[in-house]
């Protein structure tokens, strides 16, 4: 499975669906009662999940995760970041959203997952030479949005523009976009929290969901991101001699962009009301682990660990750990 998509044959996402669905199946069939009775929208609010209508955010959350996929494999390959399409990110994509079941059922982080994948293609279209007034407004209002869906983006707005300098010079003008793309989102969800008569949104955001973690397969899950993240940075630093200069920025732009995520996780831990989770850290770390796969050889190590992953996510659901 990871040879057919770590090649340049687009008929694989074809398969993607299929693939993507087994771990929704297994969940309606055996983990009904790990079915949240509340999905969170951060500053948007919540919704009641009733028995009747289960089925509908299972297969809306099955849809953005398969669109999330597809968008990420669509962004890996329109930014050039290998000299071939490649189409393994939406392969780990599907399978590491299927970790949590805040990943199958439709919630606010798949959507705001959904708008980093926007924000991030915006940004690695940026260019030395040309004006960036564009993307940088279209990537701050899409990531200024994100932040109304899980807060403790908030806490990453102000360091995201540093890592535009990797691809820009420092402009005032471009700057001041930045900002104005940012404050737009916050702007609408304050003027419709006012109008249907909401409170402040700060008597409201919690962590409801960090009671899902709380079980063996946390821990699980915790080795798993630790060999994950060793296995990538070891094979990118094995390679980093074979990339050109534009794909070495790019590459340091989505770690950046991964350290800064890592902030906002800490930052909850302090301050609670920032409402955070662990499957914001995939979109960079999916995209990071696909270089693992490129080149010559087998991969053995990475190899290992996705069917690790796969395993525990097959098994996950069915004895409900």
């Amino acid at each position: 499975m990871l040879r057919l998509f770590n090649d340049n044959k687009p008929y694989v996402l074809l398969l993607l669906p299929f693939i993507a669905g087994v771990p929704f199946v297994i969940y309606y069939t055996y983990s009904k009662e790990l079915f949240p009775s509340t999905v969170n929208f951060g500053l948007w609010g919540t919704l009641s999940i009733s028995k009747e209508v289960r089925i509908w955010f299972l297969l809306f959350g099955y849809l953005a995760q398969l669109g999330g996929g597809i968008a990420l494999n669509y962004l890996f390959n329109q930014s050039n970041l290998h000299e071939r399409n490649n189409y393994m990110p939406s392969l780990l994509f599907c399978a590491f959203m299927s970790l949590s079941p805040l990943g199958m059922v439709f919630n606010g982080v798949q959507i705001a997952i959904i708008s980093t994948i926007m924000t991030i293609h915006q940004l690695l279209h940026l260019a030395q030479n040309q004006s960036g007034l564009k993307m940088i407004f279209n990537a701050s209002f899409v990531f200024g949005f994100s932040a109304t869906l899980c807060t403790s983006f908030y806490a990453i707005i102000p360091l995201l523009f540093f890592i535009i300098l990797t691809f820009r010079p420092f402009l005032l003008r471009e700057f001041s976009t930045y900002i104005l793309g940012m404050l737009l989102p916050s702007y609408f969800v304050f003027a419709y929290r006012n109008y249907y008569g909401f409170p402040y949104p700060w008597h409201e955001i919690q962590a409801p969901l960090i009671r899902d973690w709380a079980s063996l397969g946390n821990v699980y899950l915790i080795v798993l991101t630790l060999l994950v993240s060793f296995a990538f940075i070891f094979a990118l630093l094995k390679k980093w001699s074979g990339f050109i200069n534009r794909t070495r920025k790019e590459i340091q732009f989505i770690s950046w962009f991964l350290f800064f995520i890592a902030i906002s996780g800490v930052l909850h831990l302090v301050l609670p009301s920032f409402y955070f989770h662990f499957l914001l850290f995939l979109v960079p770390i999916c995209i990071l682990f696909t270089f693992c796969f490129i080149g010559k050889g087998k991969a053995f190590i990475p190899s290992i660990l996705f069917y690790g992953i796969w395993i525990f996510v097959m098994t996950k659901f069915i004895f409900k750990f």
